[in-house]
């Protein structure tokens, strides 16, 4: 299992996957994994679907936030489409839906790639 590190406010908070976590994500979110992972790859993510992935994702690597609202504010401020806030969440939701070996041959191959020539383009 991979696990995802994101960085908010000059602190690192690990992202974990689990069941619990991709159970409250769908539904808390009302979507699957699979249709976020789609709205992070396009870049169409509501802020409150990247703070219930966030919240879900940190809460089951340990670490925890005062409130979704400080998690929502944090994240504005970095803003929701910055490399590393939408890297952190496609690198997190292919592996709650991929095993291992297949997530890391998707983000190398497909996933990364195309976030990169986003950002550059």
């Amino acid at each position: 299992m991979s696990l995802q590190v994101l960085e908010l406010g000059g602190e690192r908070y690990v992202m974990r996957p689990s069941y619990q976590a991709m159970r409250d994500i769908e539904a808390r979110s009302d979507l699957t994994i699979a249709e976020l992972l789609d709205l992070a790859l396009a870049g169409r993510l509501k802020i409150e679907e990247a703070v219930i992935i966030f919240w879900c994702a940190c809460e089951a690597g340990g670490a925890g936030f005062s409130s979704m609202e400080a998690l929502g504010k944090a994240i504005f401020e970095l803003r929701l489409t910055a490399a590393p806030v939408r890297e952190a969440l496609v690198v997190y939701l292919t592996h709650c839906l991929y095993a291992p070996a297949e997530a890391k041959k998707k983000l190398d191959t497909e996933l990364l790639p195309h976030l990169a020539t986003e950002a550059a383009g």
